[in-house]
């Protein structure tokens, strides 16, 4: 567990790095540890169970000597970006909620003009990674579940 810990410690540049990687780590002959740490801008907790079941789908399957067989997304990304743009509309057209939200905003914070809003840098003492399924080729089972390590920044 200190090799994961290890891994997961390792705080994420965003402007260099990408934000999730991922480690198969050997712990005996034939039982291996798959670490997925993830920046809090590239998942949440509601991303960790879909790609726990995906992994682990693809895990039992391949084990098998067969392709994954996920289901399709009912949705995917492009649809939802069509619907949103069609709820919302735009900044020029003033009838759009778009328009009339940014209005609200707009006048519901007219009055902190005042105030700063400096980015303000956190120094945060510990950060959560995901350390997700063991395998055990032995038995020819697996088992998958997330821990959540707490770690310190790098």
């Amino acid at each position: 567990m200190e090799l994961v810990t290890d891994f997961c410690s390792r705080g994420f540049d965003v402007t260099t790095d990408l934000p999730v990687r991922a480690v198969l780590f050997e712990i005996g002959p034939k039982d291996h540890m798959l670490a997925v740490a993830m920046h809090h801008v590239s998942a949440d907790g509601s991303s960790a169970a879909p790609l726990a079941r995906d992994v682990m789908l693809a895990y039992h399957a391949r084990l098998q000597g067969e392709k994954p067989a996920w289901s399709p997304l009912p949705v995917r990304y492009r649809d939802y970006a069509v619907w949103e743009h069609e709820l919302l509309g735009t900044m020029a057209d003033e009838t759009s909620l778009m328009f009339s939200e940014a209005e609200f905003w707009r006048s519901a914070l007219a009055d902190l003009r005042h105030l700063s809003f400096r980015r303000t840098i956190h120094g945060r003492s510990s950060r959560r990674c995901a350390a997700m399924v063991s395998f055990s080729r032995f038995l020819g089972t697996f088992t998958g579940a997330f821990t959540n390590l707490p770690i310190t920044r790098a």
